[in-house]
């Protein structure tokens, strides 16, 4: 969390500089403020890019937004006199306020937890028998979500804080993660797994779905394609034992040999073993619990079911 407050401090500050920099060359014409500008920008993409290895874009690019108009009002007070009466302080900081609530509040899909349950049935009915109770598992960087519903509608749901990129910086450091650093982040699963599964009765499931990068990715391995390939990860339903097997695979490789499998998207190269252990525990206690042999993969997910939901 240290790390993801000072990537937002560090973006907006160069942000600020460079749109400094950017207003000198404007108005004087100095080559000087015009390289210090474009390097100033150069360095603010590539702050981003890292950024977004630890955390997910809507909360790393909302954080940024909030210190920058903070950083905006300190300048235009102490350089430019700007005054402001109590009535736009008060607006300032309402807006402000209710940012930072929306950062903290943002579950790993971009939207709040309760939000984005209402929205995943309707994201992979497509895929399911709507008339059966089926249990929806978003595995994102910060979180993951079990949504159980039926016939369009939410029964229980709970968001885990447990996430690939989470993983990623609690234990699996490795390269590969030791046996030690395994057993800890496994641990760690199944602790908020304990919470979830005392929330939501998984053992009512019918249909287990797995949606978000980490499961097609996942399916893209257990399936063995020559590259990534959505038409066929998309409503693929494989053995438990297989999903499992791909899981752990991939979670004892190595960051090479990730790096290789022609479907690894770059970005996701560095938290696939994390997210693996994590699909793979989902996977392994749902199915025990609800008596599941297979489970189905979706490349449809919040998005879409928002989209539908506006339909």
């Amino acid at each position: 969390m240290v790390g993801i407050l000072g990537s937002m401090a560090a973006l907006a500050a160069i942000d600020l500089v460079g749109a400094l920099f950017a207003k000198e060359y404007a108005e004087r014409h100095r080559p000087v403020a015009l390289a210090l500008g474009v390097t100033s920008f150069v360095l603010l993409f590539g702050i981003y890019v890292v950024a977004l290895r630890f955390a997910e874009l809507s909360i790393v690019t909302m954080g940024w937004i909030v210190m920058l108009q903070i950083g905006v009002i300190a300048l235009d007070q102490l350089r430019y006199g700007l005054h402001l009466d109590a009535k736009q302080w008060a607006a300032i900081v309402v807006i402000i306020v209710l940012q930072c609530y929306l950062i903290v509040s943002t579950s790993a899909s971009g939207l709040p937890a309760e939000a984005s349950a209402d929205h995943r049935p309707a994201s992979v009915e497509a895929v399911t028998d709507a008339s059966t109770p089926t249990l929806v598992v978003d595995l994102g960087g910060g979180s993951t979500e079990l949504v159980l519903g039926v016939a369009g509608s939410v029964t229980a749901a709970c968001s885990m804080d447990v996430g690939c990129v989470r993983m990623t910086e609690r234990h699996l450091a490795g390269d590969p993660p030791s046996r030690q650093q395994v057993a800890d982040a496994t641990a760690d699963v199944d602790a908020a797994l304990d919470e979830a599964l005392r929330r939501v009765p998984v053992a009512d499931t019918a249909t287990l779905v797995g949606v978000a990068g980490t499961v097609t990715t996942v399916t893209a391995h257990a399936l063995r394609l020559g590259s990534y390939d959505p038409h066929r990860i998309h409503a693929s339903v494989l053995e438990v034992d297989d999903v499992l097997a791909a899981c752990a695979d991939l979670l004892a490789m190595t960051h090479e040999r990730r790096a290789a499998l022609p479907f690894m998207h770059p970005g996701r190269v560095d938290v696939i073993g994390a997210g693996a252990l994590v699909w793979s525990r989902v996977v392994e206690r749902v199915s025990a619990a609800a008596g599941l042999r297979q489970v189905t993969t979706s490349e449809h997910d919040i998005l879409d079911g928002i989209a539908l939901s506006l339909v």
